[in-house]
């Protein structure tokens, strides 16, 4: 295997997007460290023999692309770290950010402690930030680390030579004020408070013309080029942030441009002194001594000077965006030596599985949803799969019979006994999963006994169930599992007991029609069929003519997949995706991933795998 990273960065690659500058200037500072270097979308990413580096932004984040068949075991992935993600647009910090961030529970921050408890080689970055008055910030960032870099964004609009010769520019300005930057919001949420409490006095105490460019402005977005134009051209540049920033002494880019621009502005966050002294800055984060400070230094232009020297000196040789970025990636490159990548071992078994599991670390649960019919079952015949209840009215033309077979619901089993038991002596499944019920439990109307009734061969694994706590941790145990109500939830417990990592749901569509049924008649919790007009099925003969089944309630099923799935979330060495288009289930509890991209993925991992562990 080739040991030099690939350095893949991942988002938006257009100009315009908040990231463009960064992301752009970052191409080059790779370049000049001699590393491969690609900047695609996560869709594009084409799966190589090597070591990848992988850089998140927001969207994907490190999650997204663990569970999108791309990651691979020996890849490393550093995810840039803010208060507020890709899945937090309506969250408002309302008139008091920083009691808001107290109880706020840093989503993107538990993203990558959640990854680096699973093992994956995972680093963070973001802006210097303070996180002693917020407990869960706090406590994240302690374990993380070294392995959480915090940076001076620095200038990222100019190149490595034109900081190197930056020089104060002083007098013969065209603007009084020039501003650069979105103007964006609402109240609780954007920068429009500080705009209006920092900017706007300054703006209608200034004698002469300002500038103002950015989303937001009567200008609008500007070039790279103008940007620096519009700063170097004029007297004062304000340096403000949204109260968020303020809340955690965050300083953004503005900073950084406006003194590499050779131009001067006070700064509304006193974060700025873990960078520089108080001789070095001008701060204030009260409004009114700002706009005083800051037309203080509008109109003594001169006194602006001494400031400038130093910070630019502090720039060009300790805080630009080439010296911060050459540290972390040398520094992780440095760490991440390569050498055969960490495989996880396979879980403890579950009980009576005396043979070798497959080498396989991916299987795809087959639910029974109607999507299933989207599905090129060609591909999955090699694949390590589970399947549930009546599904196997379709293995015949499935033309393969699946690794797995489960069924928890008595009355499924007191109704399909007879063809399980012939599945059990003709089939080629590997291990059937059958739920152990006495016909002594009170809501056992029909006495089922599964072990009286179920065939037992070695390869039949009966399990008791429980009901309480319904908990997905590393306390599963092997014959006694929680009952969550729907075999497909049920299953995942087995699949991770067995060892999987990788799990793909088809089928599990979660979108039962519950009401006004054709040829359906409800009695109590079950369903009474007469015709083969199932609709909540892939088959409309699943439950046909003469089948008497439990009754699906779409929400209490929803529930039990919402409630494992924090469970497993937080579990190491476990990621589900799903891969039914039309399911209740994307988004809402499992990042959708299309099932073409996560076959691809799966062909080669597994191949990968197999190499670096023979």
């Amino acid at each position: 295997m080739n040991d030099k990273f690939l350095i893949t960065l991942l988002g938006y690659s257009e100009p315009g997007h908040t990231n463009w500058y960064p992301w752009n200037r970052f191409c080059q500072v790779i370049s000049e460290l001699g590393h491969d270097i690609e900047w695609i979308e996560l869709d594009d990413v084409e799966l190589v023999k090597r070591r990848r580096l992988f850089i998140c932004w927001n969207s994907p984040d490190c999650e997204q692309l663990v569970r999108s068949g791309k990651w691979q075991p020996h890849d490393v992935i550093v995810q840039k770290v803010t208060s507020l993600g890709r899945t937090d647009t309506k969250v408002n910090w309302g008139d008091d950010p920083k009691s808001f961030f107290k109880d706020w529970k840093w989503p993107l921050y538990k993203k990558v402690e959640r990854l680096l408890d699973s093992d994956v080689a995972i680093y963070a970055f973001g802006c210097r930030t303070r996180s002693e008055d917020f407990p869960e910030k706090h406590r994240i960032v302690t374990k993380l680390g070294d392995r959480l870099f915090w940076i001076p964004w620095g200038s990222s609009v100019y190149s490595r030579d034109e900081i190197q010769r930056a020089k104060p520019i002083m007098g013969d300005f065209r603007f009084d004020v020039g501003f650069v930057g979105s103007i964006w919001g609402r109240k609780g949420r954007g920068n429009l408070e500080s705009w209006h409490q920092y900017i706007l006095p300054v703006l209608s105490s200034a004698d002469g013309q300002s500038c103002l460019a950015g989303i937001g402005s009567e200008i609008g977005p500007v070039s790279d080029a103008r940007h620096k134009r519009i700063l170097k051209s004029s007297a004062l540049c304000p340096i403000v942030n949204a109260p968020s920033w303020q809340a955690e002494g965050g300083v953004q880019d503005r900073f950084w441009t406006v003194f590499t621009s050779g131009r001067f502005g006070v700064v509304d966050v006193e974060g700025i002194y873990d960078f520089f002294n108080e001789g070095e800055v001008v701060c204030s984060e009260d409004p009114e001594e700002y706009v005083d400070k800051s037309l203080y230094f509008l109109r003594n232009p001169e006194k602006q000077q001494p400031y400038i020297e130093k910070v630019l000196k502090r720039i060009q040789n300790e805080y630009n965006y080439y010296h911060t970025w050459t540290r972390i990636i040398e520094g992780i490159i440095a760490a991440e030596k390569p050498s055969k990548p960490y495989i996880p071992e396979k879980s403890e078994p579950i009980k009576r599985l005396e043979n070798p599991l497959p080498k396989s670390r991916t299987a795809f649960v087959l639910g029974n949803g109607p999507s299933l019919n989207e599905v090129d079952m060609d591909k999955l015949k090699d694949m390590d799969t589970i399947s549930f209840n009546r599904a196997y009215i379709a293995y015949e033309d499935w033309d393969f019979d699946p690794t797995y077979y489960m069924v928890i619901d008595y009355r499924v089993l007191a109704n399909t006994a007879k063809d399980i038991n012939t599945l059990i002596e003709h089939s080629k499944i590997r291990y059937f999963f059958i739920r152990d019920v006495t016909g002594e439990e009170s809501w056992n109307k029909e006495g089922f006994n599964s072990r009286k009734e179920i065939l037992n061969r070695d390869n039949v694994i009966f399990f008791k169930t429980h009901d309480e706590p319904r908990l997905f941790d590393k306390d599963i145990v092997n014959d006694r599992i929680t009952y969550w109500g729907d075999v497909s939830v049920c299953s995942l417990q087995v699949l991770y007991l067995l060892g999987y990592e990788r799990i793909m749901l088809l089928g599990c569509d979660c979108n039962y029609q519950e009401n006004n049924i054709q040829g359906v008649k409800t009695v109590g919790d079950e369903y009474r069929s007469s015709s083969n007009q199932d609709v909540n099925h892939f088959r409309s003969d699943y439950f046909g003519a003469g089948t008497v089944y439990s009754r699906p309630f779409g929400d209490a099923h929803f529930r039990s997949w919402r409630e494992i799935s924090e469970g497993i979330k937080a579990t190491p060495s476990f990621d589900v995706v799903s891969g039914s288009t039309v399911s209740r289930l994307n988004e809402e509890v499992w990042d959708f991933v299309p099932f073409d991209t996560f076959y691809e993925a799966t062909l080669a991992f597994e191949d990968l795998t197999d190499e670096l562990s023979g």
